[in-house]
């Protein structure tokens, strides 16, 4: 008979009617002992402390030890069922650890103390050490074996049927987004929902264009999930939009085609448009000589030549002394109406805006004048302005006086302090409504009596030297007047000639301007808004839009150095007719006119977090209008204005409360190449003045939409023939195509480097930047109609977009990938569903709670 081992395991066999002893089933309990400590060990490799046990710091001479679970390396089950205290004994020198241990005679587990070098870890667990002292102490850095449990996560994997899987349309709120499939995972046999990872897969690549996928996956569970494919608007392929621009060779004539330095730019159908650069910093020329321009800050670094915009800040100066001069003599009717130092104004057949002074009058009564009255001639009438009346407010164009009842509904009126003459809308107690707007520092207001009529007028050219205390910004031909607060300003008057040396700067001025003293500010004028002259008849000129030109406002003929050759008064404008109060000398169809624009300026108030700022007077900055800070070198767009509230489509870093914010002039583009040293090369240098601005190109605008824009008729190298004109167009100005403006429901026209695989009826998504705004535009269209031979686009624009103004170079266009049903697309691409799934492994068993009864299913302890 073989011999039989203590711990060797025995098979227990039963059979019908068996007497069992006790002994029988001690084997039993004995041999599943065996193979579970067994299973511990070959399965899970378990030692160490699995649960629980842990201990704290020494109370009373004994070690407190939570409950828990360990295993020897045998795989027995070492528990201590509650939380208990293990005392230590009376005294040790050497480190002792706190193990457990299974006890054979008992059957139970044991805590006891061992010295550390005596630990033999077979088939006990140590599960602290204390150090010897006085008292002792637990060592918390000791780290006892922990028993790691064994993950083997649930792992199973499959895939749908190629062009059989159960597609359909994926809505949300009506709206298609996409396809989505509902995966059958039963047969993995998951007990609990496991994580899914899945992807789309193509049975058929090569039968229609395969886009990148965008999956995701809803509604797992144990046995199912669903894939869903965002369908919805992904682009297919960019447009590669013609961005086409060329400068013009010469001012064209009216009717006649557009000579431009670069041929072959445009095409049949393009609409195009006169173009203003845009800069974000501006570097000032500080020294000019020749074509070669020094600035104060240098552009961003190139090599060859580019072109750059260039513009102006205003040109401002201050009136060092006023000498005398003599004006015009006018010999009226009835002279004794008059008295010297009488202000006095035409008030008819037409209202001029420009009031002076009687400066004497002499034996004959001939009145000498301290200014010219602009166009008064033989039998026009004179006004004097009667008693005057103090202003406590001034709003716009409405004033408030101390004497209301002096005034009446129609009657002209002056300012006596800034000799602007207007009309009385109507009155509403001490309030007057006038025509116009008026300086806030007015401090006087008279009414105006009509007092003669003009038998002849003696209004020789009287030219006034004004020293003043810089020089440089101006040349002979500008235009100057007296800058006004409010954006207001004097009658215009022409530079003859400029002295600029350091000790005898001056301006000499065909005629003196009225009021001025010394301190004023002189400003010259600048031609920020110009139209083409479509016909000429007498005083009476024919523009596209006649709006640009407000009654009371002064214009001029513009030649191509931006020089202004001649001046007048604007008496009335509708439509596309301006009426002057003079003719402009050799005025022609296809010259320039441009409206005379006098530096403005105010102060920043403040600047809040939103963008917006409040700037000092209020309503003097307009939306479109382009400004600078006074101490520094960036350029803004105004994007809104709201009386004084002003949103900036850029920004510009550092602004400050008291800050001056002034509007400046861009005027075009200029080609430069570098010559070191801040020095650039200009062609042409006869447009660029000192004190101007450089700045590199970051975008273009159109000066007034639409009312420039012409459809290309027909294109030959560098001619252009169009329909209709291209308003205000010079020599070197840019030619672009159009900005392209619209809202939902809009059609927009885009001819492409490279037409694309369009069908009509496919999605396209537009991209844009309005610059004037500052803000980015998006947009899904419809390809409407395709024009191969020109590679032209149509795309309506669906609704609800936003009006917007998006430049072509601004844009960015794609097609969309989805044609059709997006189902038609998966089953034709035989679209099924690869997957894996995991499944996490339980999570282990809490420890046993502190209140478990030491009889409990843990079992016991045995401490020593």
């Amino acid at each position: 008979m073989a011999i039989k081992h203590a711990n060797q395991l025995e098979r227990v066999r039963y059979w019908e009617g068996q007497l069992l002893s006790s002994g029988d089933l001690e084997t039993q309990m004995r041999v599943v002992a065996e193979l579970r400590r067994l299973h511990n060990r070959a399965v899970h490799g378990a030692y160490g402390i699995a649960i629980g046990l842990q201990a704290s710091d020494i109370v009373n001479g004994a070690l407190p030890l939570s409950c828990g679970l360990a295993y020897d390396c045998s795989g027995r089950e070492l528990i201590v069922p509650i939380s208990t205290s293990v005392a230590l004994p009376s005294s040790f020198s050497t480190p002792l650890l706190l193990i457990i241990s299974y006890d054979a005679e008992s059957q139970l587990s044991r805590l006891s103390w061992l010295p550390e070098n005596s630990l033999k870890p077979a088939n006990v667990v140590a599960v602290a050490r204390v150090k010897p002292g006085s008292p002792p102490q637990l060592d918390h850095d000791y780290r006892p074996v922990v028993a790691r449990p064994l993950a083997r996560p649930r792992i199973a994997a499959g895939a749908t049927v190629p062009g059989d899987t159960a597609w359909e349309l994926w809505e949300e709120n009506g709206i298609s987004i996409g396809v989505q499939s509902e995966v059958d995972t039963s047969a993995a046999g998951f007990t609990t929902t496991p994580n899914y990872f899945a992807e789309v897969e193509a049975g058929n690549s090569a039968a229609e264009f395969l886009p990148a996928w965008f999956a995701s996956i809803a509604a797992p569970k144990p046995d199912s999930f669903t894939l869903r494919l965002f369908m919805r608007r992904i682009a297919r392929e960019s447009f590669d939009i013609v961005d086409a621009k060329s400068r013009a060779a010469a001012t064209p004539a009216v009717g006649g085609p557009v000579t431009l330095e670069v041929g072959n730019v445009f095409a049949r159908y393009d609409t195009i448009s006169r173009l203003l650069p845009m800069a974000e910093l501006a570097c000032t020329v500080t020294a000019l000589s020749g074509t070669t321009a020094t600035l104060d800050s240098p552009l961003s670094p190139f090599s060859g030549s580019k072109d750059v915009a260039f513009g102006n800040r205003p040109r401002v100066t201050t009136v060092a002394s006023v000498p005398e001069a003599a004006g015009p003599l006018v010999t009226v009717d009835q002279p004794g109406n008059f008295q010297v130092g009488d202000v006095i104004v035409k008030t008819s057949p037409s209202l001029v805006a420009q009031a002076t002074k009687v400066n004497d009058i002499d034996d004959t009564g001939d009145l000498e004048l301290a200014t010219s009255i602009t166009g008064l001639a033989k039998d026009d009438t004179l006004g004097v302005a009667q008693q005057s009346t103090a202003v406590t407010n001034v709003s716009g164009n409405i004033v408030t006086v101390q004497n209301p009842q002096l005034f009446h509904e129609r009657d002209i009126v002056v300012c006596i302090e800034t000799l602007q003459a207007t009309r009385v809308q109507k009155i509403s107690g001490s309030q007057l409504t006038l025509d116009v707007m008026i300086a806030a520092q007015t401090n006087n207001i008279a009414p105006v009596q009509d007092a003669a009529t003009v038998q002849a007028v003696e209004d020789e050219p009287q030219e006034t030297k004004i020293p003043v205390a810089e020089s440089k910004f101006f040349r002979a031909g500008d235009l100057v007047a007296k800058v006004l607060p409010g954006g207001l300003f004097s009658a215009p008057v022409r530079v003859q000639s400029v002295q600029s040396k350091s000790n005898a700067k001056s301006l000499t001025l065909k005629t003196m301007i009225a009021g001025l003293s010394v301190n004023d500010q002189i400003g010259a004028a600048d031609f920020r808004v110009r139209a083409t002259v479509l016909n000429v008849s007498n005083n009476t000129v024919t523009v596209a839009d006649a709006s640009l030109f407000p009654g009371n406002s002064y214009v001029a003929r513009l030649d191509d150095t931006y020089t202004a050759t001649a001046s007048a008064l604007v008496k009335f404008s509708s439509g596309s007719r301006v009426d002057l109060n003079a003719a402009i000398p050799g005025l022609k169809s296809g010259d320039i006119l441009a409206l005379c624009s006098f530096p403005v300026t105010a102060s920043v108030q403040s600047v809040g977090t939103d963008g917006i700022i409040e700037v000092e007077p209020a309503g003097v900055l307009q939306a479109g209008d382009l400004v600078a800070c006074d101490t520094r070198a960036a350029l803004a767009l105004v994007a809104a204005a709201s009386g004084p509230s002003v949103q900036l489509a850029g920004s510009i870093n550092g602004l400050a409360v008291n800050d001056k914010l002034s509007v400046v002039t861009m005027s075009g583009t200029v080609s430069v190449t570098p010559g070191g040293n801040k020095k650039v090369t200009l062609e042409p240098a006869n447009r660029v003045r000192f004190n101007d601005f450089l700045g590199d190109i970051t975008g273009w605008r159109e000066p007034n939409l639409l009312a420039s824009h012409a459809q290309v008729i027909s294109a030959t190298g560098t001619s252009v023939q169009v329909s209709g004109q291209l308003d205000g167009l010079m020599v070197h100005d840019t030619v672009g195509l159009a900005t392209l403006s619209g809202a939902g429901g809009s059609l927009l026209l885009l001819r492409l480097n490279t037409l694309p695989n369009l069908t009509p009826g496919d999605e396209a998504l537009l991209v844009g930047l309005d610059r004037l705004q500052g803000v980015s535009e998006s947009m899904f269209s419809i390809v409407a109609w395709i024009y191969a031979p020109g590679n032209f686009v149509i795309l309506f624009v669906e609704a609800p977009a936003t009006h917007f103004n998006v430049r072509p170079e601004d844009l960015s266009a794609s097609v969309l990938f989805v044609r059709g049903s997006p189902l038609r697309l998966v089953k034709n691409l035989n679209l099924y569903v690869s997957w894996l799934a995991c499944q996490a492994p339980e999570p282990m068993p809490r420890p046993c709670p502190d209140d478990t009864p030491a009889d409990g299913p843990c079992g016991s302890v045995q401490q020593s």
